[in-house]
């Protein structure tokens, strides 16, 4: 596998659930090109080829009409590769599909990331840790 497609993969790992655009915008910080929309869309098919990633139709409910958009996840071969297995839980069911609830709840924990990250390319603010709800729970001894 090539580095590229293995950061893309941690990035998936990182946002659970991530559109091409945001993808881009991660990897490079600028505006959203057909190219670079072209580029990202064969990376994905190729990674979704090896079963690393499966893509859904974007049902976000604030999605603009237009061609059919999709998001993408990683599969449980994908997140052993990202050393995220602890992350996905169960064995994924073959006929799961994400609710309008859950894609627009994770695609704006995405959005926030991919808005961090560009900022932190700047220099002005680093990212020391992003965790998702998953991992960032905490156990308390007490009940407090």
């Amino acid at each position: 596998m090539l580095p590229s497609e293995q950061s893309l993969l941690d990035r998936l790992a990182t946002m659970r659930v991530a559109t091409v655009a945001q993808l881009i915008h991660l990897e490079t910080g600028d505006q959203v090109s057909d190219t670079a929309i072209r580029t990202m869309r064969k990376r994905l098919a190729r990674l979704e080829s090896y079963g690393l990633v499966r893509r859904f139709a974007n049902t976000a409910r604030d999605r603009v009409p237009s061609p059919p958009g999709y998001v993408f996840v990683l599969t449980n071969v994908g997140a052993r590769l990202t050393d995220q297995i602890e992350t996905v839980g169960l064995r994924q069911r073959k006929v799961w599909h994400p609710s309008h609830a859950f894609i627009d709840h994770w695609l704006a924990i995405g959005d926030l990331y991919v808005q961090l990250s560009v900022e932190a390319r700047g220099g002005e603010v680093a990212i020391r840790d992003f965790q998702i709800e998953g991992a960032a729970k905490r156990d308390y001894r007490d009940r407090y």
